[in-house]
């Protein structure tokens, strides 16, 4: 036991180096098989480098017409971008933003929504009051079209592309 533990880095060093040959010699083997794939494939790649092009002029015009596609494609871009000049309420937020950019953004989306809102008047949420005043001017309109001899009911009665009743619906 103590030859081992005395010598045990040598021994270890021999498995390795024997271990090494056995695979470099199962590798050896393996090399001609290799070389035959790679001759292989360049003689695919010989082959298909000598061909000629069929058709020349097409393969020219197509590449043409996709320059000019690309070429059309960037003044629209770059129109665009002078059309519509949006500025991000902040930078760098999306896809994936820090924490801090994302905080940020929240805070200054809801101060953008508030004040949109505002410039609409919206006043806030409906009251009682509103939905009362808008219960009667919706029966103030039901009312006024009766009077005028149109039934809300004879929504689906016959009627002409200029939305008149037809003799039918009436």
């Amino acid at each position: 036991m103590d030859f081992l533990k005395q010598h045990l880095f040598l021994i270890l060093c021999g498995v390795g180096a024997a271990a090494g040959i056995g695979l470099a010699a199962t590798g050896m083997k393996a090399m001609p098989k290799v070389k035959a794939d790679l001759e292989g494939a360049a003689g695919v790649y010989k082959s298909l480098e000598s061909l000629k092009l069929v058709n020349p002029q097409n393969i020219e015009d197509e590449k043409q017409r996709i320059d000019a596609i690309l070429a059309d494609r960037a003044k629209v871009l770059d129109r665009a971008k002078q059309l519509y000049r949006y500025e991000p309420l902040v930078a760098g937020v999306f896809p994936n933003g820090p924490s801090d950019k994302r905080i940020e953004f929240r805070a200054k989306y809801n101060e953008a929504i508030r004040a949109l809102l505002d410039s609409l008047s919206w006043g806030g949420p409906p009251d009682a009051s509103d939905l009362d005043r808008a219960k009667d001017r919706i029966e103030t309109e039901v009312a006024a079209a009766k009077q005028f001899g149109a039934d809300p009911a004879d929504a689906g009665a016959p009627r002409t592309p200029a939305d008149v009743l037809t003799k039918a619906g009436a």
